[in-house]
């Protein structure tokens, strides 16, 4: 009797215990959360030290207690899981990556760089001297000797010199790797990678933090040019800003168009396309669209080819209404109607313009609507069932600067308040030319000459929306 009355005793001791932990976890997690709206917040944790004191004082039923204990357990790991998710979902790279092929002919003997030892190599003049002496140092470093290097103003001099013999081994970065691919394909098939060096450069933070919840910010929306990793520079193929006013509910965005023909913050605003900002990093593209625009953008995400077709997928494809029936330049058919996109259908329907009498511009309103909708799945109520997977996929797929804090303010705010964003659109326009750029040198190329009415007329837009009440 003694004995079962000891056991009986322990167990209730076991329980109650059992009860206080799980009520102190349970307190601490409304704590850590930061989605929890307030006046719920502070009444479960009142509830919950009211449990906890009760059960100092009282006697409560075993059986309260522990169904009170699972429930907090269970909402518990729910709070914690939600707030290290939302701290997770976006990542901030603090490099970026500048690539140089190295190539020859494919006629020419050399293999390796060791057999390039002794020959002489090209190089362009827009090649910045810190990335060359660097070049130059891993050259040495790794194979012994010093590259003969020959330096030209022009692209096709060197494409020139290396057909005729006066160089063996041209240097060429992304930004003129990618612009031989579009622009001068053949080149691109008579030639051989035997080489690739990487050089990391950090980046300077820029964003300029606002209250996201209470006062108007911008983002910048840009797609780089490539697959694969994200924090490689490339051409910034899409430019987007989103002008966000939490307090009306209201989105504005506002696209300008790849080749629009801009002066470089980075480059003591030489005059080039607003693509090829993104070959010397994103904060020469923020930096380029704020002296534009004369306003401060306060964050970017950046995205590349694979991020976008993953991110689409993640959430479970996007439906958009297409206005025409149209097959791409690829051999994709895209009907009049809703259309149901996965990430490989939504990455060539953003891209395409050569289907359309509109070109860039169409390829612009396609791309925004694309993006309205995936904000609008992604803050759809059946998100959550698959919050792990698009946390996953969206944490490793792009470059932003917008802090886990930032990110939780808004998710709270959108919890709290339900809003029913408002989309509009507005665009940058222009005349089509043909200008020389600072990436290439003195070959004109195809730009887009913003039309000033345009400029003026978005600027008032941007600035009534951020000021709106």
């Amino acid at each position: 009797m003694f004995y079962r009355r000891f056991f009986m005793k322990l167990k209730r001791k076991s329980i109650n215990i059992i009860g206080l932990i799980s009520a102190v976890i349970f307190l601490l997690a409304l704590l850590y959360n930061q989605f929890v709206p307030e006046l719920y917040r502070w009444t479960a944790f009142l509830i919950g030290s009211l449990f906890i004191l009760v059960m100092i004082f009282r006697k409560l039923p075993k059986t309260l207690i522990i169904v009170m204990s699972v429930l907090m357990i269970l909402t518990s790991t729910l709070l914690f899981y939600t707030q290290y998710s939302a701290e997770r979902i976006l990542d901030y790279f603090e490099k970026e990556v500048n690539v140089v092929s190295f190539v020859v002919l494919k006629t020419n003997p050399i293999q390796t760089m060791e057999d390039a030892k002794g020959k002489f190599f090209g190089k362009l003049q827009i090649m910045e001297d810190e990335l060359s002496n660097y070049l130059s140092s891993q050259v040495k470093a790794k194979f012994g000797y010093n590259m003969n290097l020959l330096t030209y103003n022009e692209n096709e001099d060197a494409i020139g010199s290396l057909d005729n013999g006066n160089i063996d081994v041209l240097l060429l970065d992304d930004s003129i790797w990618e612009y031989l691919t579009d622009e001068n394909p053949a080149f691109i098939s008579r030639v051989r990678v035997i080489h690739t060096i990487s050089k990391e450069i950090t980046k300077e933070d820029i964003k300029k933090e606002v209250e996201v919840d209470k006062d108007s910010f911008v983002v910048l929306i840009s797609g780089i040019d490539t697959f694969g990793s994200i924090n490689r520079r490339s051409r910034s193929d899409v430019n987007m800003l989103l002008v966000v006013n939490p307090k009306t509910g209201k989105v504005l965005m506002v696209s300008l168009p790849r080749d629009l023909y801009v002066q470089l913050a980075c480059k003591n605003d030489a005059y080039d396309k607003l693509t090829h900002s993104g070959i010397y990093g994103i904060n020469c593209t923020v930096q380029t669209i704020e002296n534009f625009f004369e306003i401060d953008i306060n964050y970017y995400v950046r995205l590349n080819f694979t991020s976008f077709i993953n991110i689409v997928d993640a959430l479970g494809g996007v439906t958009i209404y297409n206005e025409t029936t149209f097959i791409s330049h690829d051999g994709f058919e895209f009907k009049k109607g809703n259309v149901t996109l996965d990430g490989t259908l939504a990455h060539h329907y953003v891209r395409e313009r050569k289907a359309f009498e509109g070109g860039d511009g169409q390829r612009i309103q396609n791309q925004q609507k694309v993006l309205t909708a995936m904000i609008k799945k992604a803050l759809s109520p059946t998100m959550l069932t698959k919050i792990e997977r698009v946390v996953g996929i969206v944490s490793k797929n792009i470059d932003t600067n917008i802090s886990s804090t930032e990110i939780s303010k808004l998710i709270k705010l959108q919890l709290n308040k339900g809003i029913d964003w408002q989309f509009s659109s507005a665009f940058i326009t222009g005349t089509d030319a043909y200008r020389p750029t600072y990436s290439i040198g003195n070959m004109d190329l195809f730009v887009v000459i913003p039309d000033i009415d345009s400029v003026v007329s978005v600027k008032d837009i941007i600035r009534n929306m951020m000021d709106e009440e």
